[in-house]
């Protein structure tokens, strides 16, 4: 679904595209333990495959309302904040599912999908209210920010809402990069995401209910860490002590290459040092929130303009390894002892990491595209031969880009 998703809200825009996503997952959340009852295994795997293609219309979506809100110079910050949502969200979920579940109220293990499907319907009407495609029709916005957030993106946006670039797109070296680093990072992220509460279970051995606390503890910390990064990365930028795209290629490596110590480190640990293993798990979900600073702006930072369907097909990417990491810690699990099983699981996500570092610190470029300043350097050379006639035409532009998109909003 997230090549789909990315389409359409290139077409028409991010603010329903994504509130229907969030709907209709709270939908199938609500009515699944139902349904389960009636139709078994099959019509759980069924609504739960239905509820993942309604998730991915979700991320292309953000990621095409950010292209036009967030001017670059602020990319890493807002996009920080921006992503703390779900890891809050994580954290919520690992937290209070176990617990709701031991409560034995409502049948017990349908009592998260209820409290999850519920909390969608009472967040739409908040995002149907407060969101806007674009900055010009927000009901409460100041002129003054509406001019430097549309101001800072006129040189990368095309001058009016164009088709998808696929050819260029395909073309260029910077989205192949990016599509391999989102599959080699995304291998060791869902590694820890699917595979480790059962880790924590198998070979740590503590019961669900504390399961659920260990497993969001390290998504505690990485919220913290993330906005201590943010900070951070704010405060070199500001001072001239690092490029934008060195930025990006620190924090990158940072997670990857700290990733693959770490990961490396648990897999020659036995389950007597269960604290020294929990410590090293937070840690590297710690170091992964880096890369929300790092590769994971590419879709902002190359293209803008089409940012939605960019991510879309990075997050394609990263989902992929989503599907296959489990399947093979399954096999692993099925054919080997438990203790060998488990060290060849994290060796080979240590490696994965180690070479997602190596590729885009040697091959990364995070810059615009050149083609996204083509248009822009047109109107340029038009203004210094016509500065008055450019202005205005500037302008017109401008305004009728502006009631494009607030049509499809």
């Amino acid at each position: 679904m997230q090549l789909p998703a990315g389409w359409v809200t290139q077409h028409i825009g991010g603010k329903w595209t994504f509130a229907t996503g969030v709907s209709f997952c709270g939908l199938i959340a609500i009515v699944l333990p139902r349904l389960v009852e009636l139709g078994g295994f099959t019509a759980f795997l069924l609504l739960r495959i239905s509820q993942g293609f309604f998730q991915g219309m979700c991320y292309p979506s953000i990621h095409r309302l950010t292209g036009y809100w967030y001017p670059p110079r602020e990319y890493s910050c807002l996009s920080g904040i921006m992503h703390s949502g779900y890891i809050v969200g994580t954290v919520l979920a690992l937290v209070c599912s176990g617990y709701l579940i031991d409560a034995n109220q409502l049948g017990g293990w349908p009592l998260p999908f209820y409290v999850s499907g519920i909390l969608a319907f009472v967040w739409l009407p908040a995002w149907s209210i407060l969101i806007t495609e674009v900055p010009h029709s927000h009901p409460w916005i100041s002129p003054e920010e509406v001019q430097y957030i549309e101001g800072s993106l006129r040189d990368i946006h095309p001058p009016r809402p164009r088709p998808i670039p696929w050819r260029r797109l395909a073309a260029s070296g910077q989205v192949w990069l990016i599509m391999v680093c989102y599959v080699l990072d995304g291998w060791s992220n869902y590694t820890l995401l699917v595979c480790v509460p059962q880790f924590i279970h198998d070979v740590l051995g503590v019961p669900i209910s504390e399961n659920g606390v260990l497993s969001a503890l390290p998504y505690m910390m990485a919220l913290i860490f993330m906005y201590l990064l943010t900070a951070i990365d704010g405060f070199i930028l500001r001072r001239g002590w690092i490029s934008m795209p060195n930025a990006r290629k620190l924090w990158s490596g940072l997670s990857a290459f700290g990733k693959s110590i770490l990961l490396l480190t648990i897999a020659y640990l036995d389950a007597s040092h269960k604290t020294a293993i929990i410590i090293l798990l937070v840690l590297n979900v710690m170091l992964s929130s880096a890369t929300l600073l790092g590769f994971n702006l590419a879709d902002l930072d190359l293209a803008p303009a089409y940012a939605g369907f960019l991510f879309s097909v990075f997050n394609a990417c990263s989902t992929f390894s989503g599907i296959v990491a489990p399947l093979v810690v399954g096999v692993f699990t099925s054919n080997y002892p438990t203790p060998t099983a488990w060290r060849n699981v994290f060796v080979l996500a240590s490696a994965i990491s180690c070479l997602c570092g190596i590729l885009f610190v040697l091959f990364g470029r995070q810059a615009p595209l050149s083609w996204t300043r083509l248009e822009y350097t047109q109107r340029r050379r038009n203004s210094n031969s016509d500065p008055v006639h450019s202005a205005e035409s500037d302008q017109s532009t401008s305004d009728v880009h502006t009631r494009l998109l607030e049509d499809n909003s």
